[in-house]
């Protein structure tokens, strides 16, 4: 049986999770880079996987998928991958703190990157203002973040191992940090956090081409 593809391209975050889960869950993909910059997102070839034109996508023998938490659902379940636990009980726990970590981190702090390192590459004007607002929303959502999690241990968002919401907070922590030099040193258990998950493997291999590649977006 032929590996799984995944559609990627290493400045995206959603693409950085499924490749960072997969890595983390000892799941094999085969990468095919998409190229946002030059507009391959939007080649007829790529639109046969994903329509929606978005990275990433994966395609697993004919079957397409696309949406980051899906697919790692989708990995997850097909894989036995030990980042969504099966206790119903623990699993409903990382769940949660997943969709908390979306709603507070992911969002905010990827549409702040954009403000600042991405839009202007698109033709896009955000006013200064508006770049501010969302400074603050960002600000204030890391701080809750760095209150309601790691209880259990410093080193993941909840418990005592590595899940699916320690790969999504670790990704969009990467964007900022690296992409526009976010200070998380405001925030000491989020920080203390990160410094010790960029230790992990699966996070050093996942990010090795964002880290060369965000050289060019800084």
């Amino acid at each position: 049986m032929s590996s799984i593809k995944l559609f990627y391209f290493p400045i995206s975050p959603p693409a950085r999770v499924v490749n960072f889960f997969a890595a983390a869950s000892g799941i094999n993909v085969e990468i095919h880079g998409v190229d946002l910059t030059k507009g391959e997102q939007k080649s007829a070839e790529f639109l046969a996987i994903n329509p929606t034109g978005k990275v990433p996508a994966i395609d697993d023998n004919g079957f397409h998928l696309n949406e980051s938490q899906a697919i790692a659902r989708y990995l997850g379940q097909k894989f036995n991958s030990s980042l969504f636990p099966t206790d119903p009980q623990q699993r409903a726990k990382v769940d949660a703190a997943n969709e908390t970590i979306l709603q507070l981190a992911f969002t905010p702090s990827g549409m702040l990157t954009y403000y600042k390192a991405f839009a202007a590459r698109f033709g896009k004007t955000i006013e200064p203002a508006t770049i501010t607002a969302q400074e603050e929303t960002v600000k204030a959502n890391l701080s809750q973040v760095s209150e309601l999690f790691f209880k259990d241990s410093p080193n993941f968002v909840v418990g005592t191992s590595l899940t699916i919401a320690d790969i999504t907070l670790g990704t969009i922590l990467a964007q900022i940090t690296t992409v526009i030099a976010y200070d998380l040193s405001p925030f000491a258990p989020l920080q203390t956090y990160f410094n010790n998950l960029k230790k992990n493997e699966a996070f050093i291999k996942s990010h090795e081409s964002f880290f060369t590649l965000a050289k060019n977006f800084q």
